[in-house]
């Protein structure tokens, strides 16, 4: 996972808005890419779930338990994004189930949501940005 993974990459902690977090993206993973219609979108990999869609083999039973655990209000550890910088979009590094989890129970996710987010100039060289 970390093959080409920048060594410069500083890290800063970072409060997100709703709207700012829709634009987050799963890592550049087929799993990722086909549960979410090609898009790297968790709110569409989420709609896919609600739909039954089945990639690969592997149940969605993880993402429903995370998103009633998020309905019953258990918090979930800070998510870890990375990017270019601040003017480009975030890809998840760690947090894939939660973020997705989100997603299907929507009225979980906070106004504003704190993460942890490393920025690097290399970052697009890394093979699933």
């Amino acid at each position: 996972m970390f093959e080409d993974f920048p060594d410069n990459i500083q890290w800063f902690r970072y409060s997100l808005t709703k709207e700012e977090l829709e634009k987050v993206k799963y890592i550049d993973y087929s799993y990722w890419v086909k549960l979410s219609n090609e898009t790297r979108l968790p709110k569409v990999a989420a709609e896919e779930v609600k739909k039954g869609t089945i990639v690969f083999d592997q149940s969605n039973d993880n993402f429903i338990e995370a998103a009633d655990a998020l309905s019953k209000g258990v918090s979930f550890p800070t998510l870890i994004l990375v990017g270019k910088n601040e003017d480009n979009y975030l890809v998840i590094l760690e947090g894939h189930v939660r973020m997705t989890a989100y997603y299907l129970a929507p009225e979980s996710i906070p106004v504003e949501i704190e993460v942890v987010v490393g920025f690097s100039d290399q970052i697009t060289q890394w093979g699933l940005y």
